[in-house]
This record gives C-alpha cells, structure tokens and sequence, in this order.
C-alpha cells in the first residue's frame, strides 16, 4: 500500500523524488555515491509521475520519509530507503 502513496506523492508535492545510480545499497546508505545527473557514469531520474523514459535506468536509489511520515520526500541521511528499478 506504500507504493500508493509514494506515487500519489510524487504528483501533488513538489519534491521531485530524484533516485541516483549507485554500485548497490550498502554503497549508498554509506553516503559512498555520486549524488550528481551526467547522463553517463552518472545516472539519475525522477521517481513517479515525473519518471521520463529518457532519463537514468537501472537501480536508482533515492532517500523518503517513512511510510507513515508525510510528506514522503527527504533529502535527510536517516531516512528509509527506497529502491527504484525501471
């Protein structure tokens, strides 16, 4: 049900939810990636709503709010993990 109300959050806030490429998630959660958008060894693409087909695929790894926090969208360091494949 999460995934719900993450992509319903995704249209109405105006957080832009913006996953960012890493190597995996124990390299991200340790703060070891690149939060940069090349388009090359830098990917990155909007999460939800917002998505483009022509942006960064893969595994993108963004930080959110716990489920039950709203807003959803976080730039902290504490905060949950969410994975994003497309």
């Amino acid at each position: 049900m999460a995934a719900v109300h993450f992509y319903t959050d995704t249209i109405r806030n105006q957080c832009p939810y913006v996953g960012f490429s890493c190597s995996d998630f124990d390299a991200f959660d340790a703060g070891q990636c690149s939060l940069k958008c090349d388009g090359n060894e830098h990917q990155c693409n909007r999460m939800g709503y917002w998505a483009s087909s022509e942006s960064g695929k893969g595994d993108l790894y963004l930080k959110t709010q716990d489920a039950n926090a709203f807003p959803y969208c976080s730039n902290f360091p504490c905060c949950l993990m969410f994975v994003y494949i497309t």
